[in-house]
């Protein structure tokens, strides 16, 4: 049976305009600390979905169960919701949700028309061993709140089932193979100073795709959360108007 959601846990929608924007959330993490981020896409005049992918927001025994599948039905599942009553669309996808962002545009090109990745997760050698770890683990600590600016929270798991890594690590390789078939629009943020995630994910992610109109911005002072960080506000802005750029004004 699944742990009921955590407070300020569950994914939510803001009503905006003709077009929209899927913000999707990170592993282990959850939609409680990308309510600002939301709100400002959103009063820039665009629809915003956040979905809860499964096994998030609740209890990290809840996460064991989860397979990648689970995490790719609900990213494929929000972005059929968002573009029934939205277009054109843009992904923002922050850590994990970076991944899910590309394998997305890989896939369904026809509806996502650009890409905001904040630090994406996409390649990780620590967790190629996860399979085998899991015989002498169950769980993992976890990297919570990897945030420079005080008082930020996402809410996140302190333990991180074995299981779990090793869903994660089969899922980044077949983003990996696809990156190749990924074309829209990219605004990628790094973080120089991350503490969750190798630093040359983003680098290598902007090297790999084939799109053309690609961007990368460094966050000097934030870390692997950078969207409670102290540049969170001009990564808000940058965003934004990136969004609006490449889906022709909101």
């Amino acid at each position: 049976m699944s742990t009921p959601v955590l407070e300020g846990a569950g994914g939510f929608d803001l009503d905006g305009g003709p077009q929209g924007i899927l913000l999707l959330h990170g592993f282990t993490a959850n939609p409680y600390g990308l309510h600002a981020f939301a709100e400002a896409l959103n009063d820039r005049g665009f629809t915003v979905h956040v979905p809860l992918l499964p096994g998030h927001g609740t209890s990290w025994e809840d996460l064991e169960r989860a397979t990648w599948q689970d995490w790719e039905a609900e990213a494929a599942g929000a972005l059929d919701r968002l573009a029934g009553r939205s277009r054109p669309l843009a992904v923002v996808g922050l850590s994990f949700g970076g991944a899910l962002a590309l394998h997305l545009a890989a896939g369904r090109p026809q509806d996502v028309a650009s890409l905001v990745l904040v630090n994406p997760y996409v390649w990780d050698r620590r967790i190629l061993a996860a399979p085998l770890v899991r015989l002498v683990r169950r769980t993992v600590a976890g990297v919570v709140d990897d945030i420079s600016k005080p008082g930020g929270t996402e809410r996140g798991y302190e333990r991180i089932p074995v299981r779990a890594l090793a869903q994660v690590a089969r899922f980044q390789a077949r983003v990996r193979a696809r990156l190749g078939r990924v074309r829209q629009p990219i605004l990628a943020f790094a973080s120089a100073e991350d503490h969750v995630i190798p630093r040359t994910n983003t680098a290598q992610v902007l090297r790999k795709v084939a799109s053309r109109d690609k961007e990368l911005v460094m966050l000097d002072r934030s870390y692997h959360v950078a969207w409670l960080d102290h540049e969170a506000q001009d990564l808000f802005q940058r965003a934004g108007a990136f969004v609006e750029r490449t889906l022709g004004g909101s």
